[in-house]
């Protein structure tokens, strides 16, 4: 009863998961730090609410589309350019103080941070060999009720 594993911390696998913890250090970075920005230039702690709000409401309908856009694009390619993509929103957020351009740049990210958390996890759950899904993904809960293991 000898079982080979399966190698799970593939390059691939490495660069997905640093890749994820990368994406959600600035996240909740900016998810942080923004609100606090805004508050400091308006004066107005509902406008900071807004700015949340159009993050989130982007975010939200973004994910009707990205299943679409992600299987008519090559998801790498894809996970590049929604990267490049993240990274500039967050950049063009200290170019302007007006709050309508901050709230446009704020629906942007959440755009684009919906986009990369769809790819990251697609990537990772195609990357992960079924034997190891426990472990590479925490589904085993789910395995367990369905009789696999």
């Amino acid at each position: 009863m000898n079982q080979v594993k399966v190698k799970l911390w593939t390059g691939q696998y490495t660069t997905i998961v640093v890749s994820s913890l990368v994406l959600f250090a600035a996240f909740y970075m900016i998810t942080a730090g923004f609100p606090l920005y805004v508050i400091t230039i308006s004066n107005n702690p509902s406008i900071a609410g807004t700015m949340t709000t159009a993050l989130m409401t982007a975010s939200f309908i973004t994910r009707f589309f990205a299943s679409v856009i992600i299987q008519k694009i090559n998801m790498k390619l894809l996970l590049v350019i929604s990267l490049i993509y993240f990274m500039i929103t967050i950049a063009i957020s200290f170019l302007s103080d007006s709050i309508g351009f901050l709230i446009f740049v704020r629906a942007l990210q959440g755009m684009g941070f919906c986009m990369l958390t769809n790819l990251l996890f697609t990537l990772s759950s195609s990357l992960v060999p079924s034997s190891r899904l426990g472990e590479g993904i925490v589904f085993l809960p789910c395995q367990r009720v369905l009789g696999r293991r």
